[in-house]
């Protein structure tokens, strides 16, 4: 499911994890199935029959529309792939972190740096290029974010966290911000 076209736009959209059951009145059976269907869609509104968990849902795929070509406005920024929450004094004592700050990675975006350097979710950063990470109020959530902003894209960050008791340092090189699904680009086969 690509960010900006046609599965993403639909109301609702098709998420990962849905069941196809029928494009455009072809039920899909088998991969076989599947793959047939992308020739004989055409350019209008192509119907959709869906499973997600219990649900049967219908949905329209519209391939006449192109997602809109923004130009990018933005320059990129450093981004680091992951989710994170601020280590709070009570979540650190909590986790027998007591007075460890910093910040807890929550998720570890697919394919992206971070995964590949090895980072997994539980991992405590507590320092970036030697600077400490000293997040400990709600306030601070954004505060890494903003760090690894004003960095470099393309550069190694390298990040002091605790895991399982243990401190280790891993270097991360930094991606472009991914852009958002509305801003997605596009092609054609």
């Amino acid at each position: 499911v690509r960010p900006g076209l046609p599965a993403d736009a639909a109301k609702p959209g098709i998420q990962p994890g849905d069941v196809l059951l029928e494009i455009g009145g072809k039920e899909i059976t088998d991969l076989a199935a599947f793959k047939s269907v992308p020739s004989s869609l055409g350019k209008g509104k192509v119907p959709t029959r869906l499973r997600r968990r219990d649900s049967d849902l219908l949905t329209v795929l519209d391939m006449s529309k192109k997602p809109k070509d923004t130009g990018g406005d933005e320059l990129p920024k450093a981004w680091l792939g992951v989710d994170t929450q601020v280590m709070t004094e009570e979540a650190a004592n909590a986790h027998g972190l007591k007075g460890v700050k910093g910040f807890r990675i929550t998720q570890v975006l697919p394919t992206t740096e971070a995964e590949k350097a090895g980072l997994v979710v539980g991992d405590v950063l507590t320092a970036l290029d030697g600077s400490p990470l000293n997040a400990y109020r709600l306030q601070d959530a954004e505060m890494l974010k903003r760090i690894v902003e004003g960095m470099t894209v393309g550069a190694d960050a390298s990040f002091v966290l605790k895991r399982g008791g243990e401190e280790k340092t891993v270097a991360v090189k930094l991606e472009a911000t991914p852009q958002p699904a509305s801003e997605a680009a596009t092609g054609e086969n």
